[in-house]
């Protein structure tokens, strides 16, 4: 069982960017899962990397260390806000319409980003990570989800009971989500779920074009 949300881009783009202002708070939470999903990705010197919800680009950061100077990294984030706070080559857009040509990229990394969109427009999303990856990438995706999924949890019972601009502003509109079939719709080969321990159940689905 998984929520359907309504939430509209435009709500969620205000609402990230009012979570830039204390993103700094929330991030702890996240930052070891981003780590051990980047670490999966296996970034080689050289390589050209998507970093799809980058938020103010601490990890866009360690990827291009990773990559050095003949590679190239690219955040991409839905909030004007959030890209303001970070700094290297950024792209203002939505996942589920990426202004970059076919098969740009190496790997395409994206993390407690499709946990945020409606059940009907993630396999959206997952086709663009397809198109812009070149033959043979590497996409690498970081999502919320539980553990038993024929149960509802405490925090979605909440999220169903509250309105949509509360689920915005005070839970970051994110829910828990299951990548595993939609990812291998969308085309991708070799997909492997792997379930990440710790105060915020995540997976990280792996997969190549």
């Amino acid at each position: 069982m998984v929520i359907e949300h309504t939430i509209s881009t435009k709500l969620l783009r205000r609402a990230y960017d009012v979570w830039s202002h204390c993103y700094d708070w929330v991030a702890p939470l996240e930052h070891g899962p981003r780590l051990e999903a980047l670490a999966m990705a296996g970034l080689q010197p050289g390589e050209r990397v998507a970093d799809i919800g980058c938020g103010p680009g601490r990890v866009a950061k360690r990827m291009r260390e990773m990559v050095g100077p003949e590679g190239f990294v690219v955040g991409i984030d839905l909030s004007h806000q959030m890209l303001r706070r970070g700094s290297g080559c950024r792209l203002e857009a939505d996942t589920r319409q990426l202004p970059v040509a076919n098969g740009s990229f190496d790997v395409v990394f994206s993390a407690y980003v499709l946990d945020l969109l409606p059940l009907a427009d993630i396999p959206a999303t997952l086709r663009e990570i397809h198109r812009i990856l070149r033959p043979g990438g590497r996409a690498v995706l970081l999502n919320m989800t539980k553990r038993d999924p024929s149960r509802w949890q405490l925090m979605e019972r909440v999220y169903q009971s509250l309105p949509r601009f509360v689920v915005a502003y005070l839970l970051g509109a994110c829910r828990p989500v299951y990548l595993l079939g939609m990812t291998k719709d969308a085309g991708f080969q070799n997909v492997e779920r792997r379930l990440l321990r710790g105060p915020m159940p995540s997976e990280v689905v792996t997969a190549l074009r």
